[in-house]
C-alpha cells in the first residue's frame, strides 16, 4: 500500500508525457521549412533546345557570387555578381550539358541544357 501513491503519480506522469508527445505529433499548423540547400543557378545562354550549326558552344549563366561551377566536369568559379561563362565542344546532333554549381557552404544546384548541334554541308 505505501507504493501505491509513488507509482501512481509515476503513472499519470508517464501517460501526461505519452498524451502530449501523440497532440503534438497531430499538430497541423506546425510547418517544416523547406531545405534551403539548393541555390541560384540559370542558364542566360544558350536556350534549352537550342540548335546551332557551329561545334563550339558559348555558355553563359548566373549562380551565387564567388560559386564553384563545373560544366560537363570543367571547373571554374562565378564572379563577384554570380556570372560565370565556359565554352563545351558538341557533338553532332543532341548534347546534354551537365551544370553543377555549389557554395563553400555545401548549397548547390544543377541543371542539364539540352542543344543540338546541326552541321551544315
Amino acid at each position: 500500500m505505501r507504493y501505491f501513491l509513488p507509482i501512481a503519480i509515476l503513472l499519470s506522469i508517464l501517460l501526461g508525457l505519452l498524451f502530449y508527445s501523440y497532440s503534438r505529433s497531430k499538430d497541423t499548423s506546425v510547418v517544416k521549412p523547406q531545405s534551403t540547400d539548393e541555390i541560384l543557378l540559370s542558364i542566360i545562354e544558350p536556350v534549352e533546345g537550342k540548335t546551332i550549326s557551329s561545334q563550339m558552344l558559348q555558355i553563359k549563366g548566373r549562380t551565387e557570387p564567388k560559386a564553384f561551377v563545373f560544366i560537363n566536369g570543367k571547373e571554374m568559379r562565378a564572379d563577384e555578381q554570380g556570372i560565370f561563362s565556359a565554352s563545351a565542344i558538341l557533338d553532332e546532333g543532341e548534347n546534354t550539358i551537365f551544370i553543377v554549381s555549389h557554395t563553400e557552404d555545401g548549397q548547390y544546384a544543377e541543371k542539364d541544357l539540352l542543344v543540338n548541334l546541326e552541321v551544315e554541308n
